[in-house]
Formats: C-alpha cells, structure tokens, sequence
C-alpha cells in the first residue's frame, strides 16, 4: 500500500496565513461507544469571520453523543495538534474520543460547487475554501460499524447515526467524510457572484475586503463564433461584460494583482445553475428559457387545476434530483397564455397545495414576471435536503429528461437514508 502523504503541516501553514480573517472557529460533531471506545463519527471545524457564534451543546445518549463547541484559532490549532500526536480529539467539557489522524487535502476545487457532487456528499461552500480531512495510517476504514437509534426522554430523537450527522454537520449518511474529521478552511477576502442578464450580458458582482486596485477579473468564453478572453476591470463591486455574440460556456476567474486565484465560477449559458449564480429574470431572459422548451430543469404548466397532483409529481421529482423552475401560464407548446388566476390567490395557494401532497414538505420560492404583456409566475424548487420526497399516496417521483416518473427501486436506495447498520454496507 502506498505511503500516505500527510499534510498536517500545510494546514497549519494555510490557516496561520488566514487566521487573521477568523473570529472563532465552530466545530460540529457526533461519536459513538464502540465496546467501550469511544470513536469518532464525525468532526466538523469551520472557521468564521463573524462574531455571532451558536450556544454549546452536548445531548448524551448513552451510545452516542452529539455535540458543537466554539474555539477561538489558539484552541482550534492546540486540539488539531493534540489529534495529530495522539489520534484523539480533547474538546473542551467532553470526553476524549479517537479519530483519524492522517491529514489529507481535497484535491477537489472548492471555489464553485456542483449541484451532483452535494449528492455526493459533497459539502457546499458559501466562499472560496480548501478542505482537508483525516484517514488511519493502517488503511482501516474510518467510519463506524454501529448505527443505534438515538433516542431518549427531552432531547431530539434521530432514527439513525446518519439523520444525527446530516441535522448536526450537514453531511448526507451517503458521504464519504463519515468517520472522519473534516476541517475547511475558507477564504473570506474576496468571492464573486455572477448576474446573467442575457446570452450576451454578464455582471459580476465583488465580494471583497480586499481594495478594488489590488484585484483583477479574468474570463474565457466560448461563443457560437469562437473564443472572447480578457481582464474585466471592477467599479463599485462589479464588472460588466457584454458580448456581441452569443455565449455558450464560460469561466470567469478572481485573482490577486500577485497571481492568487482567490475565486472562479464557469457556467453554461442553456442551463446556468450553481452556487453564486443568478439569473435576472428579464422578459427577454425568459422568453428564451421558455424557447429552449422544457427540459430536466424547466416544466411549463398552463394552470394548476383543482386536482394538483401532476403538478405535485413535478415539485416532487425536481426535489429528488437537481432542482428545478416550473413556469405557471405556458402550455405544452411553449406559447405564453398568461396566468388565469387572481396572481396573488395563485401564489397563496402554491404552498397550501404542497404542504398538503409532499411528504416531507418541499419549501419553494415563488415570484411572478412579465412576458409578452402577460403575466407569468415562476417556482423555484431547489434540491431537496431530506431525499426522498413522495406525491402523499402515490409516491416518490424524479425528473428524468423533460418528464417526471415514479423512482425506480435503485434510485430510491440511492437517495434514502441508510436505516441499517453500516457493516451492512460495506
């Protein structure tokens, strides 16, 4: 088996170099009593930049123990040590439980984030961060072969080691973190966020504590003519870059006046998605959504009539993949007719309708646009967090091309989470 390359050192060195931006550091985490051991399940360390902090925790099960501490960096760096030398993690007022100690750093970018790797388990970053996390020098499998319910009189009740994980660090049960300890360790300097205005239009917008001399926007584009690449020159916070031809594809790149990459987002102009992109939702822009015709992420519904069920599969089958935008007031060909309703008794009624047939309750945003001089209202499902998500008495849906259809038995496996012991996995 080859060596592992432990990058402890370099985590000190990037977060020493950081440091100054951090208030605290919060940390997140879950063990379990293994025959008397107590192990790691997860440990979550996240520097923050601000000086709100969440009340410390601890809710004690007997064979688990859920927990979240604050740190100020001096702890944080003294804890990381202590698990380093000794393969266990000392927090303060808990009991000293083992973890790995073999410090890896995720060759995976952290500057933008893709809707399938959170499915993944993948973990989502509001700034540009790199993330290490720990394995055993032996090759032992990190994550814990017991999975007990946890539940006890006046504290929360999880129905598995996984729901615990997922509720106290936002990791899914399907991760590959399990086990181990995760530290991120964010750059809060500087980030974007792109507005897509058109096919021809972008703005980004700046983030940043940084000056606006001491930084410089980079882009590569890909037209239906060729290539467009160039620095953008920020005002205010943002830079605009228009295009006398279409746009197709295109990387967008943050950097320091020395060289650092500090951010970057790509983006597909068809089927933008993504953290840190948005799109103004102009009569022209959605016009030319509507003109690409419905699609894994778009459904057109001309009304939602007294039996909302169809519409309910939709909702449902959008949470269970990637999310998606149903348009109210299009029908199947794709001509703009407008909403028939009263619009403010239609958006009331959107959320009525799916609090009554989803199960769990898929929460959407909803707002209504102009098109064509008539009006049209747009819902926003996202990605569901607590997959799967069922049509109450008929089922669990996903969105398979420009349709919706029941879940096959191997998509539902996939996205449920896991009720079994782990061994049973493995």
């Amino acid at each position: 088996m080859a060596q592992k390359v432990d990058n402890y050192q370099f985590l000190c060195q990037e977060f020493d170099k950081k440091k100054s931006q951090y208030h605290h550091v919060e940390v997140q985490g879950v063990m379990v009593n293994d025959k008397g051991a107590w192990i790691n399940a997860i440990t979550k360390f996240c520097p923050k930049a601000g000086k709100e902090t969440f009340n410390p925790f601890t809710y004690n099960y007997g064979e688990a123990i859920i927990f979240s501490r604050v740190l100020s960096c001096e702890e944080f760096l003294k804890v990381i040590e202590g698990l380093k030398n000794n393969a266990k993690v000392s927090l303060p007022e808990l009991i000293e439980y083992g973890a790995p100690n073999i410090f890896i750093k995720e060759r995976q970018h952290r500057y933008e984030f893709y809707a399938s790797y959170e499915e993944q388990g993948g973990i989502l970053f509001e700034w540009p961060s790199s993330l290490y996390y720990t394995e055993y020098s032996d090759g032992r499998y990190p994550r814990p072969q017991i999975d007990p319910i946890l539940i006890v009189p006046n504290l929360p009740v999880f129905p598995s080691l996984d729901a615990a994980i997922n509720k106290v660090a936002g990791i899914p049960g399907s991760s590959s973190y399990i086990g181990r300890v995760i530290v991120i360790i964010p750059n809060y300097s500087a980030r974007m966020r792109l507005t897509i205005c058109s096919k021809n239009q972008v703005i980004v917008n700046l983030d940043s504590k940084e000056s606006l001399d001491r930084l410089l926007c980079k882009y590569y584009c890909y037209t239906t003519n060729g290539v467009l690449q160039g620095d953008l020159e920020f005002k205010e916070d943002r830079a605009q870059f228009n295009s006398p031809i279409e746009l197709e594809r295109g990387y967008f790149y943050l950097l320091s006046k020395e060289g650092e990459l500090l951010d970057y987002r790509s983006l597909v102009f068809d089927y933008p998605s993504g953290a840190g992109i948005e799109i103004e939702y102009t009569p022209e822009n959605i016009e030319v959504m509507i003109g690409g015709g419905e699609n894994e992420k778009l459904e057109f519904k001309e009304d939602i009539p007294q039996d909302p069920k169809e519409f309910v599969e939709t909702v449902v089958a959008f949470a269970n993949k990637h999310g998606g935008i149903i348009i109210v007031g299009v029908d199947n060909k794709g001509r703009i007719v407008g909403i028939r309703s009263d619009e403010k008794t239609l958006i009331d009624r959107i959320p009525k309708i799916i609090r009554d047939y989803c199960d769990p309750f898929v929460e959407v945003d909803i707002k209504s646009y102009e098109a064509r001089g008539s009006t049209v209202v747009l819902i926003f499902v996202p990605q569901g967090s607590n997959k799967p998500y069922l049509v109450k008495d008929r089922g669990p849906f996903i969105r398979v091309g420009a349709t919706d259809r029941i879940m096959t038995r191997a998509e539902l496996d996939e996205c449920r989470p896991q009720q079994y012991p782990y061994y049973l996995y493995r």
